[in-house]
């Protein structure tokens, strides 16, 4: 429970299911989950972080104090203090408006088992990352209720059916993908299948999960057209 709470990490592979609260809060990085999830997967997970942030050299204060390092950073704190107050809040935000622009998005991908579909409360409060539920065993309605809950940002794509009442507040469902969502898509089904498809989970799991690579691979259009957006109504 709560595995990848918080986290920032640049990948995480998990060959069965999760429980409750995965990657909740999660900043960035790529989630693979060959099976299902709990209650509350992908609770408030953000919007991602500039690439020049992940990529800081924390090197340099391996060897310093607490005190040392927390004097470093109220040094730092009130630099940026002092230039906000000087260029006034709108003035300061714009000059991290090309950084919070280029940032990319967390993005879970879920195959989905046999054994139980998605619980409730998926991607409640969602502040911009992506979920993706491929329902590889072909579930009729693959998902709990209260889908998406007030999220503010993101998208989730879902392969199965969605009942109107299965939806959360504030969000709606789109029957349709556009041509961008479709390219995102590929690229992250082909990596989820280069990450599973060659390792043994269970017999019945790894089974499906080649079937639904080998339909997927003939015909990757009709895959695609079996799945739904669910975002922000505003």
């Amino acid at each position: 429970m709560g595995v990848a709470n918080s986290s920032n990490p640049k990948e995480i592979n998990i060959a069965g299911h999760v429980s409750d609260l995965f990657a909740s809060y999660a900043v960035s990085g790529t989630f693979r989950v060959a099976k299902s999830g709990g209650v509350r997967n992908l609770l408030l997970i953000k919007a991602g972080i500039p690439e020049e942030w992940r990529n800081l050299n924390l090197d340099k204060y391996k060897d310093f104090t607490n005190d040392e390092i927390l004097k470093e950073l109220r040094i730092k704190y009130q630099k940026r203090r002092g230039y906000l107050d000087n260029l006034g809040w709108n003035r300061f935000i714009k000059t991290f408006e090309e950084k919070l622009n280029k940032r990319k998005p967390p993005v879970a991908i879920y195959g989905l088992g046999e054994e139980k579909g998605m619980g409730d409360y998926f991607m409640e409060f969602t502040q911009g990352g992506i979920g993706i539920v491929l329902n590889i065993f072909n579930h009729e309605y693959p998902m709990g209720y209260y889908i998406c809950s007030g999220m503010t940002a993101g998208a989730a794509y879902i392969r199965g059916k969605i009942r109107d009442e299965q939806l959360g507040v504030g969000v709606k469902k789109i029957d349709y993908l556009t041509e961008e969502d479709k390219r995102f898509l590929k690229n992250e089904i082909k990596a989820f299948l280069d990450q599973f498809l060659n390792i043994e989970i269970d017999k019945n799991y790894d089974r499906r999960l080649k079937i639904f690579a080998e339909l997927y691979e003939k015909d990757p259009e009709y895959i695609l057209s079996e799945f739904c957006k669910v975002i922000p109504l505003n």
